[in-house]
């Protein structure tokens, strides 16, 4: 029996759902990625990408719904785009924050085509864990997600 994960618009309505099997939902329960990307090709291929690795992994392709589907799914790794209509990443990355229903170690990621050293400092300034520039190497993008998930569990050891 296969689970059935979505990707969502802005009115959250479903554009595609994808079949999950089992055995890829219990190895993905671990790691919870939510992707923000308003380019639904590049949001549905890091996801794919990101369950091939094992990881559980939801698709928003707003800020609205990004906070809509961060609420119910509580991630662990948010990987989110600069530059999305209506309310950029960086606001919504601030609401995920104050967010209480969030984790403390939410890792927020942005993966965006701002290149631009400016860009690098305000999202560090931001509070983002990570600025990744697009196109995204699957390879990197995987390594970023296990880097900053490997860095909350290292705080929370260290907080125990």
């Amino acid at each position: 029996m296969n689970t059935t994960q979505h990707v969502c618009t802005q009115a959250g309505e479903v554009v595609r759902s994808l079949a999950v099997s089992p055995s890829e939902e219990h190895r993905s329960r671990r790691t919870k990625v939510l992707v923000v990307d308003d380019y639904v090709e590049a949001a549905e291929s890091m996801a794919e990408g990101l369950r091939e690795f094992g990881y559980q992994v939801e698709v928003a392709l707003d800020g609205a719904s990004a906070l809509a589907i961060a609420s119910h799914f509580t991630p662990d790794v948010c990987l989110l785009d600069l530059g999305l209509p209506l309310m950029d990443g960086y606001e919504v990355a601030r609401r995920l924050r104050d967010n209480p229903q969030m984790p403390d170690d939410l890792r927020i990621i942005a993966v965006t085509g701002y290149a631009h050293e400016g860009a690098r400092r305000r999202t560090t300034a931001a509070g983002f864990d990570a600025h990744l520039v697009k196109p995204v190497d699957l390879d990197a993008l995987a390594m970023a997600v296990k880097n900053a998930t490997a860095r909350a569990a290292n705080r929370r050891l260290g907080d125990a």
